[in-house]
């Protein structure tokens, strides 16, 4: 139940609560193609498959059950089955805390976030017709962005594990893939890149959404600006 109500509100806080009308688009915005609606429709699709993955490997590795005893059908769903970690199957301090962070902190500031802008919240940067600067927004000029954050570290530290469901069912260790992929320099090479990327790319909307709201709204902006902080309340 904890996997699919993570999926649910990830998948809700994937979807775009408002198209955008054309006239209102922004001429800067260098996340492109990442936000249209096909790329949010194939991410929604992708956690929704692997944490419905995640979950049937979950029951069926559950004791008494282990890889010793799973049958012919099991193990087709899950080749491995004897490499993956039971840690991240079961309920205890590490998956309580990924799953707190998408249940307890993700989810709720960025569909806060979606609350507080109404139709002024769209994937596509677009000039909105007011500056909100109550609710969460308050307190944070970037809100949705802390959300996501908090959501994707969640979801990665439990999914995206050399061991776990996804990758210790279909990676063999003796195949070298797995090792490449996630042990010894190639795997903190790709960790890094992966991470410096994604976080640049949010960088780059953040400064776009800035020139785009002073822009628009000046001095009411650079005051709220001035009194609030980007992602981190009191801090950052």
């Amino acid at each position: 139940m904890a996997l699919g109500l993570a999926a649910y509100l990830s998948a809700s806080c994937l979807r775009s609560p408002f198209q955008v009308r054309t006239s209102r688009l922004w001429d800067q915005d260098r996340l492109g193609f990442l936000v249209d609606r096909q790329a949010t429709t194939a991410a929604q699709g992708a956690l929704a498959a692997t944490a419905a993955y995640h979950a049937i490997v979950a029951l069926a590795l559950a004791p008494p059950r282990n890889a010793a005893d799973l049958g012919a059908g099991l193990s087709r769903v899950c080749p491995n089955a004897s490499d993956v970690n039971p840690r991240y199957l079961s309920w205890n301090a590490y998956t309580t805390a990924c799953l707190a962070l998408v249940l307890c902190i993700g989810a709720p500031v960025r569909l806060s976030a979606y609350s507080g802008l109404g139709p002024n919240f769209t994937f596509q940067l677009a000039k909105p017709d007011r500056l909100v600067t109550t609710g969460i927004y308050r307190y944070l000029q970037h809100p949705s962005y802390t959300g996501l954050l908090a959501l994707v570290a969640g979801l990665w530290l439990l999914f995206a594990q050399p061991d776990g469901a996804l990758f210790g069912c279909w990676l063999s260790p003796a195949a070298g893939v797995r090792q490449w992929c996630f042990g010894g320099y190639s795997g903190v090479t790709i960790h890094l890149v992966v991470a410096t990327t994604v976080l640049w790319k949010l960088w780059q909307r953040v400064i776009d959404e800035e020139v785009m709201l002073k822009a628009t709204f000046g001095g009411e902006w650079e005051a709220w600006h001035k009194r609030t902080k980007r992602f981190i309340p009191g801090i950052f």
